[in-house]
């Protein structure tokens, strides 16, 4: 619907503004204690949709009108979990903001759950309004699923973006993937994209094989969620290809930092064992 579709168009608007300016170059950027005031005040705003707690913070109130418009749209049950989402989005930001220099077991959950990265995927049954239970949801299966979906996107994002923040070397706490892989194998950057490549379509080739046998299984409902999935991954892959914000160097126009990024054919054979 129009409506819920708006509400998930607003709040990735949000998620940008939030992460440029406070996680990733703002002065919260450069200061643990800011970020993490900010972070909880917002938290706390989000979780009160009564009374606006302080209606001078634009990211709290801005959230606070996400969540309302959930509520005014009948959907209470996405709303609650909506809240319960971003408080783990700002638990990462805070863990991350103290976490310089991540080894890659640390980065691999900083990842998934900070830069939105959970709360993305939840837009996926929340736009269609589809009515899935916590049961349903909570299934491990479903869940490795979601969190899959949702690293395909970050980790695009990692690869994508790496070129401009080479040029643009704004916040060097080291939470790139593509930095992260290089130190923790002592290698080049050419040698940690491979590694990184290889290691999403590693993944990917296990979301594709656990997707195909869970669909056979689940309800109407769920089966329309993990078609959601799947838009969302390829949407979010054809998006970082072409948008202005990592192909130039200011975001917008002018000298380039990214060259190439076309779509293989196909995924390369590649092992099945976990990485």
């Amino acid at each position: 619907p129009q409506q819920t579709l708006q509400i998930a168009t607003d709040y990735m608007m949000w998620t940008f503004a939030y992460d440029d300016e406070l996680c990733d170059e703002g002065p919260a950027s450069e200061n643990p204690s800011l970020l993490i005031e900010a972070s909880s005040r917002i938290q706390r705003i989000l979780e009160s949709p009564e009374v606006a707690i302080d209606p001078l913070d634009r990211y709290g109130m801005a959230l606070l009108d996400i969540r309302r418009r959930l509520l005014a749209a009948g959907q209470e049950k996405q709303a609650t979990r909506f809240t319960t989402l971003m408080r783990t989005y700002f638990m990462a930001e805070m863990w991350k903001s103290v976490s310089a220099q991540p080894s890659l077991s640390d980065y691999m959950p900083q990842r998934l759950m900070g830069g939105g990265g959970m709360t993305f995927p939840f837009f996926c049954h929340a736009v269609p309004q589809l009515d899935l239970d916590e049961s349903e949801l909570a299934d491990r299966r479903i869940a490795a699923l979601t969190e899959m979906a949702a690293m395909f996107a970050l980790w695009d994002n990692d690869i994508f973006s790496w070129p401009k923040e080479v040029f643009r070397p704004q916040n060097k706490k080291g939470h790139n993937l593509i930095e992260v892989i290089g130190r923790e194998y002592r290698c080049s950057v050419e040698d940690a994209l491979v590694i990184a490549v290889d290691m999403r379509e590693r993944v990917q080739g296990l979301y594709l094989r656990l997707y195909e046998h869970m669909f056979r299984q689940v309800s109407p409902q769920m089966r329309q969620y993990l078609l959601g999935l799947n838009a969302y991954i390829s949407g979010v892959l054809q998006w970082h290809r072409t948008t202005p914000r990592f192909r130039f160097i200011n975001g917008v126009e002018g000298a380039e930092c990214l060259l190439g990024g076309e779509l293989a054919c196909s995924p390369r054979p590649l092992g099945v064992e976990a990485l």
